[in-house]
């Protein structure tokens, strides 16, 4: 399966989670969860952000470097249950900042 084929494949299955829109951006796709970025998919996989309060949701973890000079991310495993994911993007949600605006202001 090429990445395409993987990309499709994931934002079709998380697509289901209430909240969860993607965003094409260099290559990959950014994912979101109510408006915040948790995470995104990358040439290494579905990666999601780093945060210490939802590494309890994992057996094991992962990390992948998501993209050169990247921050570590955490490899979200094949075979995961869409239930358990929506239930860490809401564990997510709330360490997470909202993106930054890139409203443009009228200085004069």
């Amino acid at each position: 399966m090429d990445i395409k084929q993987y990309h499709r494949m994931i934002i079709d299955d998380i697509s289901l989670i209430a909240g969860v829109t993607t965003r094409a951006m260099m290559g990959g796709y950014v994912v979101y969860y109510n408006g915040k970025v948790v995470g995104g998919l990358y040439e290494s996989g579905f990666l999601i952000k780093n945060i210490d309060a939802v590494k309890h949701n994992f057996d094991s973890i992962r990390y992948d470097i998501p993209y050169e000079n990247g921050k570590p991310m955490i490899k979200v495993p094949d075979g995961y249950e869409l239930s358990w994911l929506e239930s860490v993007f809401k564990e997510m949600y709330g360490y997470l900042p909202f993106p930054k605006s890139k409203r443009k202001t009228n200085t004069q």
